[in-house]
Formats: C-alpha cells, structure tokens, sequence
C-alpha cells in the first residue's frame, strides 16, 4: 500500500498524539495531580484532628486558632457531616485546602496556601415538578417503602388529609396520586417543596387536595374549595 508524504505525517501524528488535558474540578480547584481525601466527622473529632494525618504550616494552625468565630464556629463542626481534604502528592501530604460541608446546599472551603483563606459557598437548588401514582396493597407504609417516597413526602400527605382519611384503616385497592416539587442539589433530591396537588380514593370515595395561599401560608382545600 503506497502513503503519499502528507498521509505519512498525519499517521506519525495520531501514533504519537497526547490525550488532551481534562481537568477534574472539585469545589472549583482542579484537582488531577492532588490527593483527594473523603471522610465524615466521628464523634468528638475537633477540628484540628481532621489534619491528623496532613502537614499543615505552623503559620496557618495559628490563624486557624485565633480565626472569628463570625467566620466560621468551630465548635458547630458536627458529627457525621461530610468534609474533604485536598492535599499535594508530597511525602508529607501538603493540605492545599479542607472543605466542611454542613448540609447538601452549604459548604465552606479552608484555604490553606500561602495564608488562611476562608470561603462560604452555596450549591444551587433546583425545583422539579414531580409525580407519583401508587394503589394500596396491604399498608401505607409498605407501600410508601415499596415505590421508595421519602418520609418528608409521607409525612406532608398524611397532614393534609389527617382529618378526612383514617389512615390506621386503610384497605387494599386504596390509590392515590401525588404532584408536587422536589428540591434537588447536583440531580440529587435534598427535600420536598410545596404539595401541588393530591387525589386519594379511600372506601370507594374520592378526596382532593389543593394548596391555595390566602396571605398566611399555604393551606389545602378540596375540590368544593372547603379547608382540610
């Protein structure tokens, strides 16, 4: 098989091509030739103990320890909440930041190079709408388990209807639908917003829920505009 000149260079060319660099970015640092390090808060682990096994400079504990409790409290550091130490690929395991991460929306990243840099970040929440359709097999509660409703969810369906529906007494062939917002975090459900609307069928009879704000809140009516 003959190769012109230019065929030639362009198969040298793919032979010795380098992958192109992607980046892998964690709480806005790139992180490829870092070490990674994720872990949750035992009990009574202070603060300092999270860089146990880290090489953190003298000069930055000594900020750490005289930092404004305004900035950040270290005593509300909390048990099993997730934190994360970035740190060079040293011997020593250089801390090149440490993020503490109290819920799913807020976290705060310790900047640890050169001098303390301390940064409250939020992640974004996005509210989908959502909807589920489930029938009564033996009991709310299997059922609830068995197409995986949060309790949070359960729980704001069972208030609405606490006063029409006895839901000690429930029998099978009972069905319901349920529209209402999620509140996700990077595609990850976090907690459930406002109920949007729900059908039940209890007994044969049908019950509706509707949320409608007169200036108080939200409250729920049925379908005839009467409060639940």
């Amino acid at each position: 098989k003959s190769y012109t000149a230019g065929v030639v260079v362009e198969e040298v060319l793919k032979a010795n091509a380098v992958e192109p660099f992607k980046p892998e970015v964690k709480y806005g640092m790139i992180v490829n030739e870092l070490l990674v390090t994720e872990d949750f808060i035992k009990r009574n682990q202070r603060f300092t103990d999270l860089l146990s096994n880290s090489f953190v400079s003298p000069e930055i504990l000594k900020q750490l320890s005289i930092l404004p409790r305004k900035i950040f409290d270290f005593r509300k550091i909390a048990f099993n909440k997730k934190y994360t130490i970035i740190s060079h690929a040293d011997s020593l395991r250089t801390v090149k930041a440490l993020v503490y991460e109290p819920n799913p929306i807020d976290y705060v990243i310790f900047h640890f190079e050169d001098s303390l840099h301390v940064e409250v970040c939020q992640r974004e929440v996005v509210t989908v709408e959502k909807n589920i359709t489930g029938t009564i097999q033996s009991s709310l509660s299997e059922t609830i388990e068995d197409l995986g409703i949060s309790h949070e969810l359960t729980n704001k369906f069972v208030d609405i209807f606490g006063w029409q529906v006895d839901f000690q007494h429930l029998q099978k062939g009972d069905r319901f639908k349920l529209i209402y917002e999620e509140n996700q975090v990077e595609g990850k459900p976090i907690s459930i917003g406002k109920i949007e609307g729900i059908y039940f069928e209890h007994f044969g009879r049908q019950y509706y829920g509707l949320p409608f704000d007169q200036g108080d809140g939200i409250d729920y009516f049925d379908e005839e505009g009467k409060s639940l």
